[in-house]
């Protein structure tokens, strides 16, 4: 019994002595210049070596995929009717509307309906594409009539525009929108294109109409208080249809 109790010892023994030996921190070595031993990393890299690595170290499936076909879009991406340029300029308008339906008391759509009612508003009345067009000129007059401007056409009709806010619906508003075209300095050059708008136009020149329009209302004190307001949107307490 004794016997195994030392050679228990002498185990400890040996434990804490290889215990100890591992505390001790490695001895510093000190060359000189000329005996420092030579290896890879003591040299700096060349810059061949350098690209080397960033090759190595970038993703190797960008490589693989050079040789492979051009990606090509599927058929339902082409359900727009329009042309990728128009699609591009739309969405630009789109974001527009969207952003600020709640000041154009403008009632959501999507982005589809969007476009299909600029092509169909070349034969027909679309609603929507008038209700975006009535939106636009109500912010736009009632800046102007907040700021005591009033618009005489070429015809020299005087008081018309103001009256424009109440009487605009989805029948007389292409000739609101002629009358303010020609009156407006930044708009005049849109005249020949608002004599048969919406009808007689196609969707190059209903892009460039709207783009106007959208550009001349960010100008207004209503959309410029938006961007400064950090307050948090107030939904409105009425229907706009029936406004109950």
């Amino acid at each position: 019994m004794q016997r195994s109790m030392e050679s228990d010892f002498e185990d400890e023994d040996e434990i804490c002595y290889t215990s100890k030996r591992r505390v001790h921190p490695p001895i510093s070595q000190h060359y000189d210049e000329d005996s420092f031993p030579s290896s890879s990393w003591t040299n700096p890299p060349n810059e061949n070596e350098l690209e080397e690595d960033q090759c190595s170290s970038s993703i190797d499936y960008y490589h693989n995929d050079i040789n492979n076909e051009i990606f090509n879009l599927p058929i339902s991406s082409n359900d727009l009717y329009v042309t990728p340029q128009q699609a591009l300029h739309l969405a630009t308008i789109y974001e527009f509307l969207r952003h600020f339906s709640s000041i154009l008391r403008l009632t959501p759509f999507l982005f589809e309906h969007f476009c299909i009612s600029i092509i169909q508003s070349i034969n027909i009345n679309n609603i929507l594409f008038s209700q975006i067009h009535i939106c636009l000129l109500r912010l736009l007059i009632k800046q102007d009539d907040d700021d005591s401007i009033t618009y005489a056409s070429e015809t020299d009709i005087k008081g018309i525009i103001d009256l424009s806010f109440v009487t605009m619906d989805y029948i007389t508003w292409p000739y609101i929108l002629q009358l303010y075209v020609t009156s407006h300095p930044q708009l005049k050059i849109y005249t020949s294109i608002v004599k048969d708008y919406p009808f007689n136009t196609n969707i190059q020149e209903k892009i460039d109409i709207l783009s106007a329009l959208c550009d001349v209302a960010l100008t207004t004190k209503t959309i410029r208080r938006e961007f400064d307001d950090t307050k948090p949107k107030q939904h409105d307490d009425n229907c706009r249809q029936c406004q109950k």
